[in-house]
């Protein structure tokens, strides 16, 4: 068996993605012995602590194997237990593929955190392993699951008709791929990924928060969401920037009226159609400013602004 190569530690804005080591086996169990959690997830119920124990050697022995695995344990930080893992499995290397996995913990969902966390694994799996196709598989009634693959733009591809065995039955799954060329276009053409002017937060003032919350998700599908607990209400953080949604009626809203963050693309005619194909509506150019860049202003659907700021398409 080949010796295994350091382990590659990730870290996010919330998250340090890390090797999974024996003294996690209790968080392990507490996942994967959860019936309700692990109702689609593909294996049967772990009965006791050993179960997971053997798990966590599973996961180190993928990173021996000619064409090494890992499992990531994903872990808030400034905790130290697990809240999940996620994964890259299955390494055809001469095709250029292999396939994700991943679980949350019932307390940690809702939270973006495993949208953090499949990003900057997919962001090391494209490059580190030089993948072409990364595939998923899904039950049909695994709804979030779903929402987050179609999120990090995972296309079905059709019905595998019984390909999982688990809890006594067979069961049939949704296959999916992630091609590399579509997920560096969607990190360089719709703005996935931005970067703004150094703004530490945005006063965003609107009558249905929810609904701006979603919007904005939309807008920027690489947006974390947090609850500001002590102040009660939700914030997305972009490209670094901290979005605070709040009621329209927020006396605090009052001053945020003229503001405008600058979102730089990477492409920019593709980044203002992705917007105006959403529902933002353009009220301030486009117009060229310097070294070939291209810039124009936004309205959300509540009137707030946004601007966008990148190269014009070459020819």
């Amino acid at each position: 068996m080949r010796t295994a190569a350091p382990f590659p530690t990730l870290e996010t804005e919330r998250l340090l993605l890390r090797e999974i080591v024996p003294a996690d086996a209790g968080e392990l169990f507490a996942i994967h012995g959860d019936a309700a959690l692990m109702r689609w997830f593909g294996v049967d119920l772990l009965q006791d602590i050993a179960g997971a124990q053997k798990l966590v050697a599973t996961f180190a022995s993928w990173r021996a194997q000619p064409n090494p695995g890992t499992r990531w344990g994903v872990q808030r930080k400034g905790e130290q237990r697990l809240c999940g893992t996620c994964g890259l499995f299955g390494w055809n290397r001469a095709w250029r593929k292999c396939t994700v996995g991943y679980e949350l913990a019932a307390h940690a969902q809702g939270k973006g955190y495993m949208h953090e966390a499949l990003t900057s694994m997919l962001d090391w799996g494209f490059t580190n392993m030089e993948l072409n196709r990364v595939e998923a598989q899904a039950h049909a009634e695994n709804t979030a699951s779903l929402r987050s693959l179609s999120r990090l733009g995972f296309r079905q591809e059709g019905l595998l008709r019984e390909l999982g065995y688990w809890r006594g039955g067979y069961h049939d799954l949704l296959g999916f791929s992630l091609l590399r060329r579509d997920w560096e276009s969607r990190h360089g053409e719709d703005g996935l990924r931005v970067s703004a002017l150094a703004v530490a937060a945005v006063l965003v003032h609107v009558p249905e928060v929810e609904a701006a919350l979603a919007w904005y998700q939309s807008a920027f599908p690489d947006a974390v969401r947090r609850r500001i607990e002590d102040f009660d209400f939700d914030s997305l953080t972009v490209g670094g920037v901290q979005l605070e949604i709040v009621p329209a009626d927020d006396k605090v809203a009052a001053g945020a009226a003229g503001c405008v963050v600058y979102w730089r693309v990477a492409q920019f005619e593709d980044a203002l159609a992705h917007m105006e194909a959403i529902g933002a509506t353009l009220y301030r150019g486009p117009m060229a400013i310097e070294q070939g860049q291209r810039m124009c202003q936004l309205r959300d659907p509540w009137g707030n602004c946004i601007g966008l700021r990148g190269p014009a398409r070459s020819g």
